[in-house]
């Protein structure tokens, strides 16, 4: 609930009064948030409903198991591996539109709708609508598809789809109509959207008198469209008798080239007729929007890191093209120094370079080469970006940059073949570890200057000192973690796992102690004073993010999916480990299970006696977990979740973000996310005192 509410509250906060940070993965953010509810859920259902108060092997390795699930599908999700959408192609007319008297608008939305169309195949009314009354009047290029779309033939052909006529150079329907008589022809409808493979479009020219024969010619005119595009035509149509509607067909031309959609004309003129009694309604001139299916994808590097070893005397990156490959499409590149203590230098370490890489039609991959100096500083790196993308392309928004720039880190290994002596110790460099060596030298360094630095300590405060000097004990237990240059970083990684690990163990003995001295019930400690310090360092982790990152993403997912991984990993692993042992060693530990308790409640007596009365229930004991009040505190936090959850979507719909926002409204939606926490413990510490 902490997680969920208060972190959340304060990410929202944390961003600066005006900007917004919205979530880019939202597939991601639906399979964390839906697995940060459901694992409570589970709780219930294992605990409450299939084995009451037990945990059994089976339902300890499904818990476990979840967790591996939960990361593969928001890795699926994250690479779009699962859910994507693929274009369905149409011979036929997407859109037409009939003026009437209403009024007007811009063409650029029916082109978009029909993009829309273009690149997924279907669309719902609600999206429809939604086009229709957001749609922003400047131009943009178009990005992939992301709605489903559902369309018939009526839909299309008898819907609004607003557009306006551009204005044909040099053509004024006022000029071609005449004195209204009895017949008026005319086209309707007066704008069509076809796709450029559709091989041809069909406009429907109907008459109001259809009592004597008449004729009509037709030409088109170019727009923006030219011969290139479509196939220009002029000609006659003649209506007999009981005739009300005639075609015309015009053939469109097909490339692979991806390009802006393109409009042309088709005028009606000289209509004749032997009463003399025909002449041309206003909708006498038709518009014809050629809808680009071309998709020409979007870039991005293959990897966020690519190693690259010093005597190779270059680096390579490699770029790729995804959800599309027509047309020519490319981008600019050049290369950047890093920060940070490893940071390479151009001129020193690299040769600063910049170029453009670019993608011929139905190529998927690019490299781009970037020449090493002589004697590079060993393990360091530099950057490449990729910006400006042309061709209808666009960058992937996912990756570090958003979506102006896309960015990678290229990093100069040591290369061991150089050095002029090379000794070995369990296949161990040992220049790197010289070099992890000196890491661990300044980790001490840092522990225990002001700051971390000596320049830091000059410039340091009372108010630092003080701090420096409660931290200290801290600051030199963590800085004996090896440094990340040994073994690959994965002897920090162990460590620091069982250096937080004991951190944790003391914060909860802290809280249990204090909870013990404020006579407060373990369940009330642990869902306020273990929970506030356990889940400190997620608050300042979601609060960094929220504040650096250009999406929430990385913010509000490591709520959801912390709250997920709390269950699945860290209770699925140890309930596994648990319902093993003592269904293992269940005859040597029967004693010592019958007189475990509860509280003061005994598993081994009975219910009628004062105790739990497993041992009636199960003959043969096993891992038990009271599950006390947790069916009302899951039925609390799932409500409150669900509220937050909401909350979010609300804003994300008003201010065009999950975070951030003007100052008002983001205080308001602060306050009530506390509120709900504030809530969920009232409720809770309530129903827990209740049956004390």
């Amino acid at each position: 609930a902490f997680n969920m509410l208060v972190i959340t509250a304060v990410c929202v906060m944390a961003i600066p009064d005006g900007e917004v940070r919205y979530i880019s993965g939202t597939k991601v953010f639906s399979v964390t948030a839906f697995f940060s509810i459901f694992a409570y859920g589970w709780l219930l259902i294992i605990l409450v409903v299939i084995t009451p108060d037990k945990v059994d092997i089976v339902e300890g390795c499904i818990t476990f198991g979840f967790f591996p699930l939960l990361v593969g599908l928001s890795y699926a999700m994250d690479k779009d591996l699962l859910f994507t959408k693929t274009r369905a192609m149409f011979d036929k007319i997407v859109a037409a539109h009939e003026e009437n008297e209403d009024g007007v608008v811009s063409p650029r939305l029916a082109r978009n709708v029909t993009s829309e169309v273009a690149r997924q195949g279907t669309i719902t009314q609600d999206v429809l609508n939604a086009l229709l009354n957001s749609h922003p009047q400047g131009g943009q290029t178009k990005s992939r598809a992301r709605y489903r779309i559902e369309a018939t033939r009526s839909l299309f052909m008898r819907s609004k789809l607003p557009s306006r006529q551009t204005p044909v150079k040099g053509v004024s329907t006022a000029d071609a109509v005449e004195s209204i008589r009895t017949c008026q022809i005319m086209f309707a409808p007066t704008t069509y959207s076809v796709l450029e493979n559709a091989g041809s479009v069909e406009l429907t020219v109907k008459r109001t008198d259809a009592s004597a024969t008449c004729s009509v010619q037709y030409a088109t005119k170019d727009g923006t469209a030219d011969k290139e595009d479509y196939k220009p035509k002029t000609g006659e149509l003649n209506f007999q008798p009981g005739e009300t509607t005639k075609t015309i067909t015009i053939e469109i031309i097909d490339d692979n080239q991806w390009e802006q959609d393109e409009t042309f004309y088709v005028i009606l003129s000289n209509p004749q007729s032997a009463d003399d009694m025909t002449s041309l309604a206003p909708q006498c001139v038709a518009t014809v929007t050629i809808v680009n299916d071309d998709v020409p994808g979007y870039l991005t590097f293959v990897k966020d890191e690519f190693h690259s070893l010093s005597k190779d005397g270059e680096a390579k990156i490699v770029v790729q093209r995804r959800s599309g490959c027509s047309g020519v499409v490319g981008a600019k590149w050049t290369t950047k120094d890093a920060q940070g203590a490893k940071a390479a230098t151009a001129g020193e370490d690299y040769h600063e370079t910049s170029g453009t890489v670019e993608f011929k039609h139905e190529e998927l991959e690019k490299e781009i080469v970037v020449k090493l100096m002589a004697k590079p500083e060993a393990n360091s790196f530099f950057m490449v970006e990729l910006s400006e993308p042309y061709g209808g392309a666009t960058l992937d928004k996912t990756t570090d940059g958003g979506e102006t720039k896309c960015i990678c880190e290229v990093v100069i290994d040591y290369d061991s073949k150089s050095m002029k002596s090379q000794t070995s110790v369990f296949g161990l460099d040992m220049e790197s570890q010289w070099i992890a060596a000196s890491t661990y030298k300044e980790q001490i360094t840092m522990a225990v200057l002001v700051n971390g630095s000596w320049e830091g300590q000059e410039d340091a405060g009372v108010g630092d000192v003080i701090c420096h000097v409660i931290a200290l004990p801290w600051k030199l237990l963590f800085a004996t973690i090896p440094p990340p240059d040994f073994l690959g970083g994965w002897l920090c990684f162990v460590f620091s796992l069982i250096y937080i690990g004991f951190v944790t163990a003391i914060v909860g003995d802290m809280a249990a102690s204090l909870g013990c001295v404020l006579s407060m019930p373990d369940e009330i400690t642990a869902i306020t004073l273990v929970a506030l310090g356990t889940s400190l360092p997620d608050t300042f982790a979601s609060k960094t993010a929220a504040v650096q990152d250009p999406h929430a993403d990385n913010s509000i997912g490591n709520v959801t999916g912390s709250n997920s991984v709390n269950v699945f990993l860290g209770l699925g692993l140890p309930w596994t480990i648990g319902s093993v042992y003592w269904s293992v060693n269940w005859d040597t530990l029967r004693s010592e299970w019958l007189t475990h308790k509860a509280g003061d409640k005994m598993f081994g007596t009975s219910e009628a006696d004062g105790g739990m009365g497993y041992l009636q229930t199960y003959p043969n004991g096993g891992f038990m977990v009271p599950a006390g009040n947790l069916g009302f505190s899951v039925g609390v936090f799932t409500t409150c979740a669900l509220l937050c959850i909401a909350g979010l979507v609300v804003r994300r719909k008003l201010f065009g973000g999950e975070l951030g926002g003007p100052r008002r409204p983001k205080v308001i939606s602060a306050v009530f996310f506390v509120c709900l926490w504030f809530t969920y413990i009232g409720c809770a510490s309530a129903m827990i005192l209740a049956s004390d």
